[in-house]
């Protein structure tokens, strides 16, 4: 139950508000075990009960009343909840266990690598002009410690270069087998509720009873050999089953039921085969390089054919249904200088339909470049389809400079298709955006008419500001006041239809007084017009469907200066700047409690009077911190004040 909502009230001001009326209401009884016995480590490692209980669906129905009363519409025996499925037992546990587990044996140590050090020895600073530094340890403390003191040497010595790092692996075969099994059951029981006229009428008289149980289980296996060589295989078992001993209905409903029984029932048995290959594990250069193969399949599977009317077993076979996965990859990477290249190739195998995909990664440092594509069959027998070539290319790093593209090529005939490329340094950025389209061209009463074929070109165009003004960052304190000043700008600009383009104008400011009191002030404006800034790029297109440039054509200053204008109505009405949110909040601290008061507005547009009005609304909080279910909020809005 929600208890908090209960200790709060709400005033609607629409009178014919009502609550809604429950229809059906769902005891339940739920509660979950999870076991690690130690008598039984490691065979079984975790015994969970992760669902036992109990639950009952009641539904709701009319009763029949006597017709003495005219105030039977309104007497509340007019419905009756009745019981209509319980479940008085439902259940699903899993067991974990491990049958055996080889660990790797212990790495040898390197020759001329340098000895382990216990995790507890002291760390210990070796003067560089000691002579004997490279050799020398350090002897435990004595009592005698300090009395006579060494006097450095008077020359300089560097310490000795230190051993090129060595790859960590584990020599050695390593093999585990882990087991799990996870079942579940449930009785339930559906009543004739058909019957039933009233509450009196209620004798739990069964339509069905049903047994329902699923049982999964899975045999884990892995062997290797250090980092060179693994492998692993995984048998499962699936298998499930109801049956209704108790039925108590029309021959039809019978049937019905008897073929949802035969369509529950089914069984299999399946393997997950993997094998991996690095045969360069023992080398720092070439060690991502790795063959792999791996495949899916059901070795047995029983399930109810409708058609037939029987059951049909199904062993493994050379065919897609039975093999669901069957591929084979290969990975050549290399890092020289610590930079990753690499060449990817995968291969779906049969009975699949063919499947070829490859990438290409190089990375220099502040440029990196990468390249995929996939060839397919759609359907056995056919000629290979293309996906198109999508290459990825990046230079520079944040917050410099760093100018990335994406480009699709389609090789089929198509040509390119799409190309996106943006830059960004610090909190500027911009973007242009190719494409595949056809031209447009305005024309009157019609808006924007396509003509002519698809070609690549130019799409959009994109810049965006993003400055972030705040007071000094190293100041921490509980009283201290900060600010922060956050403006936003940013231009969109349509190449294919030119009158789609905006330029939105965002503000964020916060000011903070210690860790008391906040106030922030956020605004979004919007000039979903800005290519009359500029019309005369458009001249052409304008020219084409009837316009003049020239009549178009507006001066950003004096529009800018127009959408400041709070002092006249009329001149804001005529810029092409528009509000689209505007609020200021507060927030106080006081101590247990958290008081905040919010006023926010936006336009509204009436479409009957085809006129925009400000929506303003004001909201206070009062919320307690301790518990923050219990608040009060007083909001008033334009249609009235909500508690």
């Amino acid at each position: 139950m929600d208890w908090f909502k209960l200790l709060t009230t709400s005033v609607s001001t629409d009178p014919f508000t009502v609550p809604a009326l429950r229809t059906q209401l769902i005891p339940r009884l739920d509660t979950s075990m999870s076991f690690k016995p130690k008598e039984l480590f490691p065979w079984v490692t975790s015994l969970d009960i992760s669902h036992l209980g109990a639950s009952m669906t009641l539904l709701t129905k009319a009763a029949s009343l006597p017709m003495s009363s005219y105030l039977q519409a309104y007497d509340p025996r007019q419905q009756f909840f009745y019981p209509s499925v319980s479940r008085p037992f439902d259940a699903t546990a899993s067991i974990r266990g491990t049958l055996f587990g080889q660990p790797a044996a212990a790495a040898a140590p390197t020759p001329g690598a340098a000895p382990a050090v216990p995790a507890s020895a002291p760390v210990v600073l070796r003067s560089p002009w000691d002579p004997d530094a490279e050799t020398a340890t350090e002897p435990a403390p004595s009592p005698d410690a300090g009395k006579d003191a060494i006097a450095p040497a008077t020359d300089f010595r560097l310490p000795q270069r230190a051993k090129d790092a060595v790859l960590p692996r584990s020599p050695g075969w390593t093999e585990t087998a882990s087991w799990g099994l996870t079942p579940s059951l449930f009785m339930e029981d559906r009543y004739q509720s058909s019957p039933w006229n009233s509450p009196s009428d209620i004798d739990y008289g069964l339509q069905y009873r049903l047994y329902s149980y699923r049982i999964s289980g899975s045999l884990d296996t892995t062997v290797g050999y250090g980092d060179f060589f693994s492998t692993g295989l995984s048998l499962t078992y699936a298998d499930q089953n109801q049956l209704r001993p108790v039925l108590n209905t029309d021959p039809s409903t019978a049937a019905s039921y008897a073929l949802a029984d035969n369509l529950y029932k089914t069984r299999r048995v399946g393997e997950s085969a993997r094998l991996s290959l690095k045969p360069f594990s023992s080398s720092w250069l070439w060690s991502g390089t790795s063959l792999n193969w791996g495949m899916d399949s059901t070795l047995y599977g029983q399930s109810y054919n409708s058609t037939s009317a029987a059951f049909k077993e199904t062993w493994l076979s050379w065919d897609p249904t039975m093999i669901t996965s069957h591929n084979v990859s290969m990975i050549l990477a290399a890092r020289p200088n610590s930079l990753t290249q690499s060449i990817s190739l995968t291969a779906s195998l049969p009975p699949l339909l063919d499947s070829y995909s490859g990438s290409l990664a190089l990375d220099a440092g502040l440029a990196s470049l990468r390249l995929q594509s996939r060839m397919y069959r759609k359907f056995k027998d056919a000629d290979f389809s293309f996906d198109p070539i999508t290459t990825v290319l990046s230079m520079g790093t944040a917050p410099g400079p760093l100018l990335s593209d994406s480009f699709v090529y389609d090789s089929t005939g198509v040509g390119p298709v799409s190309n996106s490329t943006s830059l960004s340094w610090g909190i500027f950025s911009a973007a242009l955006a190719a494409m595949r389209t056809r031209s447009y061209m305005p024309v009157v009463g019609s808006g924007w008419v396509a003509f002519g074929d698809e070609t690549f070109a130019p799409s959009n165009l994109s810049f965006s500001l993003v400055p972030v003004w705040k007071s000094d960052p190293t100041i921490i304190s509980t009283t201290a006041t900060t600010w922060s000043v956050g403006p936003t700008l940013a231009l969109a600009q349509s190449l294919v239809r030119f009158s789609e383009s905006t330029l939105t104008f965002g503000l964020t400011a916060t000011l903070k007084l210690g860790d008391k009191f906040s106030l922030s002030l956020s605004s979004l404006s919007q000039n979903a017009a800005v290519w009359r800034y500029y019309s005369s790029i458009f001249s052409s297109q304008l020219e084409s469907g009837g316009f003049s440039a020239q009549g178009y054509q507006v001066n950003p200053l004096t529009d800018i200066w127009d959408s400041i204008a709070i002092w006249d109505s009329a001149t804001l009405r005529k810029s092409l700047f528009k509000l689209k949110s505007l609020s200021l909040r507060a927030a106080r601290d006081l101590h247990d409690w958290t008081l905040s008061a919010d006023i926010s507005t936006r336009p509204l547009y009436d479409a009957n009077s085809r006129f925009y009005s400000l929506d303003t609304s004001i909201s206070i909080l009062l919320a307690w911190k301790d518990i923050k279910e219990i608040t009060t909020t007083i909001k008033k809005v334009s249609t009235g004040i909500t508690y």
